[in-house]
């Protein structure tokens, strides 16, 4: 598979490019070629050195106008929860100048590399019916629906313009296979805290006799995200079941190692951690159980808790 960056585009927001005309115009018909735009200040350039404000923002749509960028891009006036998968095609830079007035584009006008047209900026940065948009074309739009791509909308900020964050490499991996329409790959960190409690809550029912929650998951109790009972097999008398679950690090991580400590008498305790080792401080009466090891216990072939995982992963196909 290719190698190509990838970004995520909003056009949302109060202003005209929250509006219905301006992304219809930008999405584009049988007359009109699809485009993906950023407004950004009323001046006519591609050149971040242009822009005094965080022209990062310019600098990296102008990656995206040289360099074929897969984008996942969002628009406010479509149906909710819309998205759309799309590939930029390179040299292809226009400044199109808006009437925000009329609701209509009044000037398109291509420009090269980091191009500039200083006397469109003179012209129109200080009237307020006119908008100046920087916009590059994109290949033909593929419907991305958020059942089958929770993932894209987990990832996808309120910024107008921006890459993936955190575990990037791993996160571009699974938009060039939406766009190419390829096998998804599997992503553990891409679980929130309530789904990683939810696996948790699954593997210790798996292990223990009629197990049930005395509280919902990420109760109240601080640091405490699963309690419950279940009956002994021996004995069959009920067990208290206390279990902490964290991705996190630093001085919350171990104010989790402390609280879990802090019941490490009751009949069965667990610490699920995304880290690969036990923690030093880490109670011996404590059963230890990484994350990464549910993670795969849930993808075991052929099973409705590997069903339950790639749901919410966004990884299920259309049936």
């Amino acid at each position: 598979m290719a190698k190509e960056p990838v970004m995520f585009v909003r056009h949302s927001g109060g202003g005209f490019l929250g509006d219905r005309w301006s992304q219809n115009w930008l999405f584009g018909d049988n007359d009109t070629p699809a485009r993906i735009g950023v407004h950004y200040q009323d001046k006519a350039s591609f050149d971040s050195s242009k822009y005094t404000h965080r022209p990062r923002r310019i600098q990296r749509f102008e990656k995206a106008a040289s360099t074929p960028t897969i984008s996942v891009v969002g628009f406010s006036e479509k149906t909710k929860g819309e998205k759309y998968i799309t590939r930029t095609i390179p040299d292809t830079r226009e400044i199109v100048v808006m009437d925000v007035g009329n609701e209509n584009v009044v000037h398109i006008e291509e420009v090269g590399k980091a191009g500039s047209i200083p006397e469109l900026t003179d012209q129109y940065e200080d009237d307020n019916q006119y908008r100046i948009v920087k916009t590059t074309r994109v290949e033909a739009w593929k419907h991305v629906s958020q059942e089958n791509n929770k993932l894209l909308w987990d990832w996808h900020s309120q910024e107008a313009i921006h890459d993936p964050s955190k575990n990037a490499t791993q996160k571009a991996r699974y938009i060039r296979a939406v766009y190419h329409g390829d096998s998804k790959p599997l992503i553990q960190t891409s679980l929130d805290s309530h789904e990683q409690e939810l696996i948790a809550e699954k593997y210790i029912r798996d292990r223990l006799t009629k197990f049930t929650l005395d509280v919902p998951r990420g109760g109240r109790l601080e640091n405490i995200d699963v309690l419950g009972t279940a009956r002994d097999d021996d004995s069959s008398k009920l067990m208290t079941v206390v279990a902490s679950v964290t991705s996190s690090s630093g001085d919350r991580w171990r104010d989790r190692v402390r609280a879990i400590n802090s019941y490490s008498d009751r009949d069965e305790v667990y610490f699920f951690d995304a880290k690969d080792s036990r923690p030093a401080h880490l109670n011996e009466n404590v059963t230890y159980v990484p994350l990464e090891q549910v993670f795969e216990w849930m993808n075991e072939d052929d099973t409705r808790r590997q069903r339950s995982l790639h749901t919410m992963l966004g990884l299920r196909d259309s049936e």
